[in-house]
């Protein structure tokens, strides 16, 4: 399983490589005070990768939410937050819209900006998010007729929230996450650089079902090939464009 911040080429491959990558982000970051005592520390990257941290008023981090500015926003209709132990990390459902207005498909979100974004979403009906796509697995298709081979029996534009499921006989304590089971045709291929840390990484344009959604994912282009079409499971991550 790819790490979600190798996806945007922070390099994290043991836990010492990733306390050394977040102390040298936070070295870096602006820093916004909130109201606990705490702060929220944001980096951004010119190859698009971005990273917020929250610390408590001793300093410790509380979590750390990787993102991707994509160049293109998703229209989704505004729902709720999904109960999460932590504040910082509670996914926003939303309902994806397609060029109509019209509904097409939930989908749980996790706002990167959350420490400060929070209490705007529910004044809002519909907005315009910004989503990385963040690889956790993913298997690519030179061909339709590969991908049907494989027997997989989705379109090859679809798009499952499998992150706001649960399995019979689990629903104690479950807690859904800003994950999806995406598949599409690929239609842009791009090699990004962390200009921070020299680590390459992959972006794709995907085209799914109702909408195009910006891919990230460790390594280079030769990965890709000749591939026409992926399909995986994503780490949904973003914030609002219209602010």
């Amino acid at each position: 399983m790819a790490s979600h911040f190798e996806c945007i080429g922070i390099p994290a491959a043991s836990r010492e490589e990733m306390v050394s990558s977040i102390a040298r982000v936070a070295e870096l970051a602006g820093s916004t005070d909130l109201p606990d005592g705490g702060r929220l520390l944001s980096w951004a990257d010119e190859s698009g990768a971005r990273l917020s941290l929250v610390t408590d008023s001793t300093g410790s981090i509380e979590c750390l939410t990787p993102a991707y500015a994509a160049p293109r926003a998703i229209r989704v209709a505004i729902g709720g937050f999904l109960p999460n132990p932590c504040a910082y990390e509670t996914p926003l459902v939303v309902d994806l819209l397609d060029e109509r207005g019209e509904t097409c498909a939930p989908l749980a979100i996790q706002i990167d900006d959350l420490a400060t974004s929070r209490y705007a979403y529910p004044n809002l009906r519909s907005a315009n998010l910004m989503v990385g796509a963040l690889t956790e697995q993913w298997e690519l298709y030179r061909s339709e007729d590969d991908y049907r081979a494989s027997g997989t029996p989705v379109a090859v534009q679809s798009l499952i929230p499998s992150g706001m499921f649960t399995l019979p006989g689990r629903e104690q304590g479950f807690e859904a996450s800003p994950r999806a089971l995406i598949s599409g045709t690929i239609e842009g291929a791009h090699q990004r650089v962390n200009q921070l840390f020299n680590r390459p990484f992959v972006h794709l344009e995907v085209r799914s079902y109702c909408a195009t959604f910006d891919v990230l994912a460790p390594g280079t282009l030769a990965a890709v090939g000749d591939a026409t079409i992926v399909k995986g499971t994503f780490w949904l991550s973003g914030r609002c464009a219209d602010a």
